[in-house]
C-alpha cells in the first residue's frame, strides 16, 4: 500500500513540486479542516505553523506548491473577472509595450545629441521636432536643400556609428 501512496504522490502531480511540500500538503489540509471548524474561520500560516509544528516559511510554501496540483492550459478559456469571455489564458497576459524602445533609444541617444554643435542640433530640430522639410530648411539657412541632404546625411550616420560603437563597447 505504501508503494502505491508513494507512486500517485510522486506522478500524479502535473509540476514537480518537492516530496517534502507534497507531504506536508496533506497535513496542512488536514489541520486546515480541523482549525476551520474549531476556530470557525480560516486559520493562519502561523496558527497551522504552531498546530504541525513547522516554520512559517514551510506552510508557505506548502501552500504556493498546493497550487500545481491542478494546472490549466494556456489556451482554456480565461475566468470571466481575468477579462472578454471569448478569450483565453495566454491572451489576457501582458505584452511588451513599444515605448520601452523609445525610452531605451532616447537614453543611448541623448548623451550624444548634448555633445553637437548648436547648429547640428538646430538642424535636428528643425528636420525631426519641426518637421521641416530639407527645402524650408535650405531656405532658413541660405544654403541649397541639396546642402541640407548632405548635412543631414553626415550628421546621422556619425550619431549611428557612435550609437553602435556604444552598444559594442557596453556589450564586451
Amino acid at each position: 500500500m505504501g508503494e502505491v501512496r508513494r507512486h500517485f504522490r510522486d506522478h500524479i502531480w502535473p509540476l514537480h513540486v518537492p516530496r517534502r511540500e507534497k507531504g506536508l500538503q496533506g497535513k496542512v489540509r488536514v489541520m486546515t479542516d480541523e482549525l476551520t471548524r474549531r476556530l470557525h474561520r480560516s486559520p493562519t500560516a502561523q496558527e497551522l505553523a504552531t498546530e504541525l509544528d513547522v516554520a512559517v516559511t514551510d506552510i508557505a510554501r506548502t501552500l504556493v506548491a498546493a497550487n500545481a496540483f491542478q494546472t490549466r492550459s494556456l489556451d482554456a478559456p480565461a475566468r470571466e473577472t481575468d477579462g472578454d469571455p471569448g478569450m483565453t489564458i495566454a491572451e489576457t497576459f501582458g505584452d511588451e509595450d513599444p515605448r520601452f524602445q523609445l525610452a531605451e533609444d532616447t537614453i543611448t541617444v541623448a548623451p550624444l545629441l548634448a555633445q553637437l554643435s548648436s547648429q547640428d542640433q538646430q538642424l535636428l530640430i528643425w528636420r525631426f521636432y519641426d518637421t521641416l522639410t530639407q527645402g524650408e530648411i535650405a531656405q532658413r539657412l541660405g544654403i541649397s536643400q541639396m546642402g541640407v541632404s548632405r548635412k543631414l546625411t553626415k550628421l546621422l550616420g556619425d550619431l549611428r556609428a557612435q550609437t553602435t560603437d556604444d552598444q559594442l563597447a557596453f556589450a564586451v
